[in-house]
């Protein structure tokens, strides 16, 4: 490895140039060997004038600590990329049901299905394939095999019936005479720390609909498995990390919740236990309430002396490492994420440290839609960093003239700030409702988006997932021409130059306006209410939103459930339900997947009200009880003023409702559209027919102007709804605000059309 330099000395003095050359490494003319280079110093006397550290990087570019002078490197190899980055190593593709298992010695690893034990020698990615000529694994889901340097076996368990089977390399047999059926691993996704050469402490995991906190104990030695007792005992997880140090135990992190009982709300756990081997007595080291990104961790850690710190493999940003420190709740990710494609059914993630090379591996094995495994294996260089920053960040710029022109940037971005804060305190001032966001769970990165359980491969687990509405499929897009929409932000176009200032006045009449004076509010969404217009919001008994106890799977159960029962009396058919919702797996495993959500949802809907969910001739059916549900009343109404004869009041209650906003806007299933494009439909034909009535009757009243606003809440180009707002708000003397909201609209008409709106101002308002 070499860092090729170049460094060019540039001198005039008494009139005379001198230029110089100083080359570190290789160089395509000479046959100079490679070096490696670091900590380039460049003195005036006894002064140091440049410093070229030749670690931290931005790409090519590397500045020096003093003048923050650059110096380019070609085609470098930056050594200290390799302790942050991963590479991959080996992949394999294949429909054969696989385990694996680590050799910590040679750093190979072993693929076994039940004809081949394939073993791959990861630092040259060689491989060579032992057929099987006899017996059978205790189980074939990974997490339950490990590979034994002092004998050269490797071992197959079962945690429930504890039984164990070994690989006898030279007769190619297993010890297991017979195969068991398996229906569910007991024990999938537990942690697992290794005491020496032969003793494995097995903590946690997940099977048959429940969270496990129990520990076993496997000793290799006397081929035995042990129950033990740990107290105090974290609560049911999976997903926790272990490591065994000296003769203390450490458990980490996971995902489960106090009862165990799946069908329940899960969390997340950021915590660390530590256990005395001898008696398993511990404690409580420390816990951390909330992390920027939630994640699970695969089951293996390991401890860095030197830093008093645990490494752990995480699902966070797509899969990395990170550090906790075994002193302070804190953690650090210190190697570069992987940004993997969250789209399979299944996971196995593992962590693995060959000693002799001091290289990392991480192994991702997807079970893919169609029961394929892709596997990849990932290395990185150890020791590593205490973060996953390759980049130069300086905290200063002293030493370097930049910071004048840092000045005047700054100077003029305050300006530039002050302009559009006047123009977004005009915006703020229009008003007429405050943006209510979903409560969307960010940078989960890493939640599993189907069956993810890192480090099982157990067949169909039941979904598991952390409580929120999916960040994936839920985003906010507030719309630019609707002056109920969120105030505008730093982003926000300022204003045309031409548009007229507003003064007091006309803000205040407009409030007025749009404020619905004298008019009750007909509809409280604050307690017992499941709302579907605008956002997706439930409020319980008390009044308390407890939208984000809804996971994205009861979430999609329970808009399933009220879309079609409002559709269909019947309700809402069990084939449906598994075909939209565990479309992806075989009968056996959508109808327990539908079991466990469908009991989940029915204990979050008591605290809501006296809602009830029955199932009858193949139909499940839900009845809103007390619960005040937005759809189902707009609806009604939208029906009533169908009819002859509607008065004013099911017209402002109508109005009040079609104000909240449209159908789930920033909920994205695709089952959902054809419902938004009805309601979307029966709502301007609705809103078109009322507005053409009171334009008629009354152009200039304030319920046909909060028809036309309310038009542009579900069609932002609407045409005639501009034309009505305009045309009342300039005969109202609020020219200024008229023009603006004209402005909007034709930003928004280029921005969706791609062409210049062609009606003038003038033209609307004539």
């Amino acid at each position: 490895m070499y860092i090729y330099v170049y460094i060019l000395l540039c001198i005039q003095a008494s009139g005379v140039k001198l230029t110089k050359s100083i080359t570190f490494g290789a160089r395509v003319e000479y046959e100079t060997p490679p070096i490696n280079v670091a900590n380039i110093q460049i003195h005036d006397g006894d002064r140091l004038r440049y410093h070229w550290e030749l670690s931290h990087h931005d790409d090519k570019i590397c500045y020096d600590q003093i003048s923050r002078i650059p110096a380019r490197a070609d085609n470098p190899h930056w050594m200290l990329d390799d302790h942050k980055i991963t590479r991959r190593v080996y992949s394999l593709k294949t429909a054969d049901r696989i385990q694996t298992a680590f050799d910590p010695l040679t750093a190979s690893l072993f693929i076994v299905s039940d004809s081949v034990v394939n073993i791959v020698n990861l630092p040259d990615s060689t491989s060579r394939t032992i057929t099987v000529k006899g017996g059978y694994r205790e189980m074939t889901m990974s997490n339950n095999l490990v590979y034994r340097p002092s004998t050269g076996e490797l071992v197959s368990f079962d945690l429930n019936r504890g039984t164990i089977a070994t690989f006898d390399f030279p007769t190619a047999t297993w010890s297991n005479p017979e195969s068991h059926s398996e229906l569910e691993a007991v024990h999938a996704n537990h942690s697992w720390a290794l005491q020496g050469d032969s003793v494995y402490y097995s903590f946690g995991g997940y099977g048959f609909f429940r969270f496990s906190n129990d520990m076993y104990r496997l000793d290799l030695n006397s081929n035995t498995m042990e129950q033990i007792q740990l107290r105090p005992r974290p609560a049911p997880r999976n997903g926790a990390a272990s490591a065994v140090v000296g003769d203390r135990l450490y458990i980490f992190g996971g995902k489960g919740n106090e009862t165990g009982r799946q069908e329940l709300p899960t969390r997340y756990y950021y915590d660390l236990y530590e256990y005395d081997l001898a008696t398993m007595q511990g404690r409580k080291v420390w816990e951390m309430d909330t992390v920027s990104n939630i994640f699970l961790n695969a089951s293996t850690m390991y401890y860095d002396e030197e830093t008093r710190s645990f490494l752990v493999a995480t699902t966070q940003f797509g899969r990395s490492v990170a550090r906790i420190y075994l002193d302070r709740p804190a953690y650090s990710t210190v190697v570069k994420p992987l940004h993997l494609d969250m789209g399979y059914r299944d996971c196995v993630y593992d962590f693995f440290y060959a000693p002799e090379s001091r290289t990392y591996y991480l192994l991702v094995d997807r079970l893919l839609t169609d029961k394929t495994h892709d596997l990849n294996v990932y290395a990185v260089e150890g020791p590593l960093a205490l973060d996953n920053n390759t980049g130069q960040h300086f905290d200063t710029l002293a030493g370097s003239r930049t910071w004048i022109w840092w000045i005047i940037g700054g100077l003029a971005l305050l300006g530039a700030a002050g302009g559009a804060a006047l123009a977004l305190r005009r915006r703020r001032n229009r008003q007429t409702e405050t943006c209510r966001e979903d409560n969307i769970l960010h940078g989960s990165a890493m939640q599993y988006s189907r069956d993810v359980h890192p480090g099982t491969g157990s067949p169909e687990p039941i979904d598991s997932e952390t409580p929120g509405p999916d960040a994936a499929t839920d985003t906010q897009q507030p719309n630019p021409t609707d002056n109920s929409a969120c105030p505008a932000d730093a982003t926000t176009e300022p204003e045309e130059a031409d548009t007229p200032d507003t003064d007091i006045y006309e803000e205040e009449a407009l409030s007025e306006l749009t404020t619905k004076a004298n008019i009750p509010s007909y509809y409280d969404r604050s307690r017992m209410a499941i709302s579907l217009l605008g956002n997706f919001n439930v409020t319980d008994r008390e009044g308390k939103n407890i939208t984000t106890a809804f996971s994205s799977r009861t979430k999609k159960l329970l808009l399933l459930l009220l879309l079609v029962n409002k559709k269909n009396k019947n309700g809402v058919p069990m084939h449906l339900i598994d075909e939209t919702i565990w479309g992806d797996k075989d009968e056996v495993s959508a109808r327990n997947n539908r079991n466990v959500y469908m009991r989940r949802l029915r204990l979050l809907l008591e605290k809501v009200g006296d809602i009830t969910i029955t199932f009858d001739n193949g139909y499940f059916k839900l009845d809103t009880g007390n619960v005040f549900v937005d759809y189902y009343e707009v609806i009604g109404r939208m029906q009533q003023l169908d009819e002859p004869g509607a008065d004013e009041e099911t017209i402002e209650r109508t109005l009040e409702l079609l104000l909240y906003g449209p159908l789930l806007p920033n909920t994205v299933y695709e089952w959902l559209d054809q419902y938004k494009g009805d309601y979307s439909h029966r709502c301007l034909v609705c809103l078109t027919k009322l507005l053409a009535d009171k334009a008629g009757n009354d152009e200039e009243s304030d319920t046909a102007y909060r028809i036309a606003q309310t038009i542009m809440r579900h069609d932002t180009l609407s045409e005639e709804a501009l034309r009505v707002q305009c045309r009342i708000l300039h005969r109202r003397h609020m020219t200024g605000l008229a023009k603006a909201l004209y402005n909007n609209f034709c930003k928004e008409y280029h921005q969706v059309m791609g062409d210049d709106f062609a009606t003038t101002f003038q033209s609307l308002i004539d």
